[in-house]
């Protein structure tokens, strides 16, 4: 079933002179929803196209080359090619999708410049401004919470060996619309701190669904809201690292992309993950949870998420 509801929008513009004001919007969007939409961030539309260019000459590339990109161990270190092999628990599928997931502290799963032109240098530099936004955003809702000056700074560094931070740009693969229960990737809650999503004009099938009230519930009911897919405003989502280190105030909630009736062409997305380095202690004021670290955190999750892999 879908449902209309009205998706919080928050303008940087003037971010300085603005912080009390889009702080409060920040957190009652957290609080309430858990997706939020951010405009004036800095990037441009023709900076977000690029990326998803150079996306589209990687993924036009032949299997066999693409492949020598994979990582076997996604669950330990989630780096890399991968197609056709996230099984959701939630549908009892393969999601119907292949991706290039990168760290900004690793080397590997990066495309090679005689396969790919360009795209280690300018995809880099895509990637250090979504931190840049992610911490002007994390910085609000550090204050928000009460924590303690750059402890969201310290968490993400993106060069750190430790981090977890990456951006996994997808390529949902096209549809003739005759599968039944087709799904381009099933109902699920991010990991992260924070997730920026990039997505282009017409390509839709993103839908959310709030209720989920606690980290320990899945909270996915079946009325959903279907996200508009726009070229150049940021698609911000709460994931479950910062469920946790808030104590359950900011809502890390259920999303899903689906194949709507009919043939349906490729639909490309660019998702920025901002999580918690391994050795991050992530423990919330009130101390609903236990301490945890970033990778524990991540190890328990992908284990219940991710059947089938291992980690090592």
């Amino acid at each position: 079933m879908l449902v209309e509801r009205a998706i919080p929008v928050v303008s940087l513009k003037d971010f300085e002179s603005r912080k009390d004001e889009i702080k409060q919007q920040l957190v009652a969007a957290a609080e309430q929803v858990g997706f939020f939409v951010v405009t004036d961030h800095g990037l441009t539309p023709g900076d977000i196209e690029a990326h998803f260019s150079r996306a589209k000459r990687f993924f036009s590339l032949p299997d066999e080359t693409k492949r020598i990109y994979a990582n076997p161990n996604t669950v330990k270190c989630n780096v890399g090619y991968d197609a056709l092999s996230q099984f959701r628990p939630s549908t009892g599928q393969i999601d119907q999708k292949e991706t290039l997931n990168l760290q900004l502290c690793r080397k590997e799963g990066w495309p090679s410049e005689d396969d790919v032109p360009g795209f280690s240098k300018e995809t880099k530099d895509f990637m250090y401004r979504c931190h840049e936004i992610s911490l002007q955003i994390l910085q609000l809702f550090e204050d928000a919470l009460g924590l303690e000056k750059g402890t969201f700074d310290k968490a993400i560094v993106p060069e750190d060996p430790e981090s977890l931070s990456s951006m996994r740009t997808l390529h949902y693969l096209p549809s003739d619309g005759t599968k039944k229960d087709y799904w381009r990737n099933g109902p699920h809650a991010d990991l992260s701190l924070l997730t920026l999503l990039f997505q282009r004009e017409g390509e839709a099938g993103l839908e959310i669904c709030p209720g989920r009230e606690a980290l320990t519930e899945y909270g996915m009911g079946d009325a959903w809201t279907p996200v508009a897919a726009k070229l150049g405003p940021i698609i911000c989502n709460i994931g479950d690292m910062l469920m946790y280190w808030s104590d359950d105030k900011y809502k890390s909630i259920f999303h899903r992309v689906v194949a709507y009736s009919g043939p349906q062409p490729s639909r490309y997305s660019c998702a920025y993950f901002n999580h918690a380095s391994r050795s991050t202690l992530i423990k919330g004021l009130e101390q609903k949870y236990p301490p945890m670290t970033g990778e524990e955190i991540m190890l328990k999750r992908m284990t219940r998420e991710f059947q089938g892999k291992k980690a090592e």
